[in-house]
């Protein structure tokens, strides 16, 4: 697998999230008294000042990554090594943490009429070593879609958002949640998936969520569904523009300060 380590600007993030933002502002009618303005002052102007620090917010990012059969081939690659290069620059980031996990299905009686959804966390930033990511190169999809069921386990593990930290959930899926299954497939795993990306929104979770498609998949109905169960924030992208997904993650981590003192 190819390694494409540079789709986040590393070196930009790197530095801004060391740089305290120092904003200060003048004529102040409380605040510390600005003495190079004490030979002028008539003492009916204002004559203090005051500073305020920005700080750029901690930022923990899941990523979900769809392992149904439909992903195989160049979809597959080309998710990985947008998903890898996020990770790896969660390593070296301050106050960025990246985790990243897998979902599919298996046959446990091998008859295919009822599978197994199956969710793997396969990397987390916070405690892995960045040599795990060498080991994304060796996977490959497993059955189908489990979305909803497996969404709605990661909501349950993610951390808390606060006011020093947001919490984002990161999807990457080729299609639309079903199973093996009577009792779970078609429209009430799309209904239930709804309802589990409704729950994220209530916990104040951020959510951005991907469909790629390439030219055998691109319909509207599909696109329509997927917009359904995610919102009109969610994307509809060609296989060959995922990069985009880093782009984006690139954005949220110059863009989000809180004022420190």
């Amino acid at each position: 697998m190819k390694k494409i380590f540079l789709t986040l600007d590393r070196n930009k993030c790197l530095q801004l999230k060391k740089i305290l933002q120092q904003i200060i502002f003048e004529n102040q009618k409380k605040g510390k008294l600005n003495s190079s303005k004490l030979y002028q002052a008539p003492f009916n102007e204002n004559l203090f000042y005051r500073i305020e620090k920005e700080d750029y917010k901690n930022i923990f990012i899941h990523i979900s990554l769809d392992l149904s059969g439909s992903m195989r081939g160049e979809k597959l690659t080309q998710t990985i090594q947008t998903a890898v290069a996020i990770a790896y620059a969660a390593c070296n980031i301050k106050g960025f943490d990246v985790e990243i996990s897998l979902r599919g299905t298996i046959d446990t009686n091998k008859s295919r009429v009822n599978q197994t959804p199956v969710l793997a966390y396969a990397f987390n930033s916070k405690k892995d070593s960045v040599k795990k990511l060498q080991r994304f190169k060796k996977l490959i999809t497993c059955g189908m879609t489990p979305e909803g069921i497996c969404l709605d386990q990661i909501r349950k593990d993610l951390p808390s958002p606060s006011y020093y930290q947001e919490v984002y959930l990161v999807n990457i899926s080729d299609g639309l949640p079903n199973i093996s299954s009577a009792s779970y497939n078609f429209s009430t795993a799309i209904n239930h998936t709804a309802k589990v990306v409704n729950e994220y929104k209530k916990d104040n979770i951020g959510l951005l969520s991907y469909f790629i498609h390439d030219t055998w998949d691109k319909t509207q109905k599909a696109e329509a569904t997927f917009k359904t169960m995610y919102g009109k924030s969610a994307k509809y992208i060609d296989i060959n523009n995922v990069s985009l997904v880093a782009n984006t993650i690139n954005n949220l981590l110059l863009s989000n300060t809180i004022k420190v003192c």
